[in-house]
């Protein structure tokens, strides 16, 4: 039987926030100071539109660690989120279809280029994708768009890499593209492809 560590993680693999926030919860009252559960928390409540109590999280765990790379990297983000809070409800990610699989960000390093968008959409277009989420490259004119699976334009690969790339998006399922990270105004994707 999978331990509530081992759930908590697996609910978050999964997209499923709501309980991912309550088991992260619960393995907090059995280890108050455990930080990669407060981390997973935060993100979990993030996920969830609870840019408040993400925030709170993220602050309580640098007091103890002042230089924890994912709670500096993400209170920022929360921070934002809370002042500027999504008008429709809707587009907050709460039950994510999404479905992560642990080993997709291992690289072969001749295979796989990570890619920072250029003119990403707007934040408010960004929050509403999940890290993980397998997006798709559009041919227009001689730029590659990437849009997700509701064909929402994300943003467009840099000419250097797009141009290098062309050929992979011609031949059909010899390429795959992942969001990688999303921040305020910035979308990696994380690009894989076969020989």
């Amino acid at each position: 039987m999978a331990s509530l560590e081992e759930k908590a993680i697996q609910a978050a693999l999964s997209g499923a926030w709501h309980d991912a926030v309550l088991l992260n919860e619960q393995y907090l009252l059995e280890h108050p100071n455990h930080i990669d559960a407060m981390n997973r928390l935060a993100y979990a409540y993030s996920q969830s539109g609870r840019y408040d109590d993400a925030c709170k999280i993220y602050e309580k765990i640098l007091l103890t660690e002042p230089y924890n790379p994912i709670a500096q990297k993400n209170l920022s983000r929360c921070k934002y989120y809370s002042r500027n809070p999504v008008e429709d409800t809707a587009t907050i990610n709460t039950q994510s279809k999404v479905h992560i699989s642990p080993s997709l960000f291992v690289s072969d390093a001749q295979k796989t280029r990570i890619v920072h968008l250029v003119n990403p959409a707007p934040h408010t277009v960004l929050r509403t994708i999940c890290v993980g989420e397998i997006v798709f490259p559009y041919r227009k004119g001689f730029e590659l768009h990437i849009r997700n699976s509701d064909e929402m334009y994300l943003g467009t690969l840099p000419d250097d890499v797009g141009r290098k790339l062309m050929a992979l998006f011609n031949r059909e399922d010899s390429c795959e593209c992942f969001v990688k990270d999303i921040q305020e105004s910035t979308i990696t994707i994380f690009i894989k492809w076969q020989e």
